[in-house]
Parts: structure tokens; C-alpha cells; sequence
């Protein structure tokens, strides 16, 4: 099994009368019911902040929260965006209890204005004019499309791409499995990390050894299923990780102060899939049913 990401959330936006209520229960059914849906959240509370003039320190906090959640890429959204005459012939058909045409045609239009700022990100699907009519088949067929630590560099990538200077900061992703994850030496043929990636393997491993034998200030054998000290720090790029087992759940927690998405995140991803392997490969895992690589990047970046 790949590891790949795993979807936390999925949030349904859109005007009025633009199918969100249909998408949800199609999604929910066609998955039989493996997503936690939002219909609605931080882009209408954002949308109807500028609908109603709130005071600008509102706007900027929720268009500050939308960003947030879209820089974790385990969540995703859809957004639907249909022909505005379509809004219109359901209105005319059913009406709506709080706004009329008018005002949802302001509503129609706030959206537009902010899908500016976020449309090109990867954990983004805008669905506009006639597609809105296959919205369940397109939503689907795109969710079920999950990146997988051999591709998730592409969306990362595209995350940087799509910032106005080619930054994402705070970037987080989570690639998980319900198997331990496989060794992939062939990281080790690009001469340019090996010996970096080989220090960073023989240290992090060390660590875990040492801690097990009570090799440590303490003089404590550390139990693998209640320490905390399967700790790796360095000032380097790949800065720290902290591998902790708890609830039948193998975790490790990566924070990257920096990287280079094009030369060298789709290496070091994968070589963070590999060292996973060989800590796993130290510890008693009969007790797991699930293994996490979560990734934080502090500054995820296109140099120019």
C-alpha cells in the first residue's frame, strides 16, 4: 500500500441555489460516508463579511482562516460557481427564504472576487457554468485522485506557484498508511544527498536505539509506547523529527524550516518515507494499525 494523503476535511462552497445540499449527500453516499463534509465554512463567513460591510479587522481574520485551512493540504475544497442565469431559473423556481435575486447576485459576484486569490491551489476544485450539472461525477472522480508520497511534490510545488512570491509558509500535509511504510533506497543514489540523508538516518536511528537501551542522561530504558524522546534536532533544512506512538498509531512529526520544492522536496519526501521504514523496523509494531508522516514546512519555496 502507497502511502498516500489522507483527506481530513472536505468543505462545500458556493452561492445559493448552486447545488451544494445535492454534491453533499452525493459524496456521502458515493464514499459511504468516509468524508467529514462542511457545507459552508470560512469562504461564506468571508463572502457575507464583505456582503455586509463588516469591520475590515473581520474580513482579514477570515480570509486569514481560509488560507490556514487550505495550507494544510489534507483538506480540500469544492466550490460551485454556476452560469448566473441558472441561479436565477432556480429562484425563480424556489425561491429563497432570506435573500432575493438581487442580493444573491452580490453574493454571486463576492465569491468571484475572492476565488481570485486561491483557485490555482492543488486542495482546490472550482466548478463553473454547465460543469455544475456533472458536479458529483467531477467532484468524485477528483477526490478519489489522492496524491501519494511519490506525487505529493507536485502539489506542494504548485502551492509555492501559486503565492505571490513563490513562498508557502506553514505548509502541512499528512501521508499516512495502514501498513508500514516501504524502504526506498534508490534516495540514496542522488550523490548530491546521499551523505546528508545517510547522517540524518544514522542519527535519528541512533537516538531511538539509545533511548530503548537507556543510553540516555537519565540512564532510563524509555518504553516505545510512552516516551517522548525519540527526538532528532538539527539547524539544517530538514530540522526536527519526533517519532511518538500512541492510540495503536505510529506517528512521525517532520518540521522543515525550509525547502526548495523543485530541486530538492521530491527527494527529501521520499527519504523521510524511507527513514519512517527503518524506524519502524526498530520498534515493536504488532499493536499499529495506522502510520502517519506529518510534514510541516515553514517556508516551502520556489528559488528564482
Amino acid at each position: 500500500m502507497t502511502p498516500a494523503v489522507q483527506i481530513d476535511n472536505l468543505t462545500i462552497e458556493g452561492p445559493d441555489l448552486s447545488g451544494k445540499s445535492t454534491l453533499y449527500w452525493d459524496i456521502h453516499r458515493s464514499n459511504d460516508y468516509a468524508f467529514n463534509i462542511h457545507d459552508r465554512a470560512q469562504l461564506t463567513m468571508l463572502v457575507y463579511a464583505r456582503r455586509y460591510n463588516r469591520d475590515d479587522q473581520i474580513i482579514k481574520r477570515w480570509r486569514r482562516q481560509l488560507k490556514e485551512h487550505l495550507f494544510n493540504l489534507d483538506n480540500r475544497l469544492i466550490v460551485l460557481m454556476p452560469r448566473f442565469r441558472l441561479l436565477e431559473e432556480r429562484y425563480d423556481i424556489r425561491g429563497d427564504e432570506i435573500h432575493d435575486i438581487e442580493s444573491i447576485g452580490k453574493v454571486y459576484d463576492l465569491y468571484n472576487e475572492e476565488l481570485v486569490h486561491f483557485e490555482s491551489f492543488p486542495n482546490v476544485l472550482v466548478i463553473r457554468d454547465d460543469d455544475v450539472l456533472n458536479a458529483s461525477e467531477l467532484s468524485l472522480k477528483w477526490l478519489n485522485d489522492v496524491p501519494t508520497i511519490n506525487t505529493i511534490h507536485n502539489d506542494v510545488r504548485k502551492m509555492a506557484q501559486a503565492q505571490p512570491n513563490n513562498e508557502a509558509s506553514g505548509l502541512s500535509l499528512t501521508l499516512s498508511s495502514h501498513a508500514q511504510f516501504p524502504p526506498d533506497d534508490a534516495v540514496f543514489d542522488w550523490d548530491l544527498e546521499r551523505e546528508h540523508y545517510t547522517d540524518i538516518l544514522n542519527r535519528v536511528c541512533g537516538n531511538i536505539t539509545d533511548e530503548l537501551a537507556g543510553d540516555n542522561k537519565y540512564g532510563t530504558i524509555q518504553e516505545q509506547d510512552k516516551t517522548r524522546r525519540f527526538v532528532f534536532v538539527q539547524p539544517e533544512c530538514i530540522s526536527m523529527i519526533h517519532t511518538i506512538m500512541r492510540d495503536e498509531t505510529l506517528t512521525m512529526r517532520v518540521t522543515a524550516r525550509s525547502t526548495d520544492v523543485i530541486k530538492f522536496f521530491p527527494s527529501d519526501v521520499r527519504f523521510l518515507g524511507h527513514l519512517f521504514s527503518k524506524v519502524t523496523d526498530l520498534l515493536d509494531v504488532d499493536s499499529i494499525e495506522r502510520y502517519e508522516l506529518k510534514l510541516t514546512m515553514n517556508s516551502a519555496h520556489i528559488l528564482s
